[in-house]
């Protein structure tokens, strides 16, 4: 497998393990947190994510900050 390919299997499993996370904590009816960066991709993101939390019946906050920080 070229180091593409495997870049984009590995990209692929974290986002069905990411997913498999968030399903988890919906159905158990804990709050989702959803931080976006104000700007127009980060809050078009946050809209989508948002959209479906909803469509899933979760309970959820969207936060915009100017900066997001690593900490």
């Amino acid at each position: 497998m070229s180091g593409d390919a495997s870049r984009t299997s590995e990209l692929y499993f974290g986002v069905a393990e990411a997913a498999k996370l968030l399903l988890r904590h919906i159905e158990k009816g804990d709050p989702i947190r959803v931080v976006s960066h104000l700007d127009a991709d980060g809050l078009t993101s946050a809209s989508i994510i948002g959209g479906a939390l909803h469509r899933s019946v979760a309970e959820f906050r969207i936060r915009n900050v100017k900066q997001i920080d690593p900490a």
